[in-house]
């Protein structure tokens, strides 16, 4: 599956979701839209992904490993 960088969380109730996140989150927060149909919307599809994808960014926020 294609993970795209988009700035735009979508109209409405997405834009809404997404910047109350912002501002509670004091200005971090992320939004992940997923697809709400079709084959790409299976459990066993975007389970591992998402997973994938949200260590990844709590990595992010660790900041770099120390390695000795």
């Amino acid at each position: 599956m294609d993970v795209i960088y988009s700035r735009d969380a979508g109209r409405y109730l997405c834009d809404f979701a997404y910047y109350c996140s912002l501002f509670h989150g004091q200005g971090r927060a992320a939004f992940i839209h997923l697809p709400s149909s079709g084959g790409l919307a299976s459990a066993g599809i975007l389970v591992p992904l998402l997973q994938t994808l949200i260590q990844t960014m709590l990595q992010q926020l660790e900041g770099p490993s120390e390695t000795v």
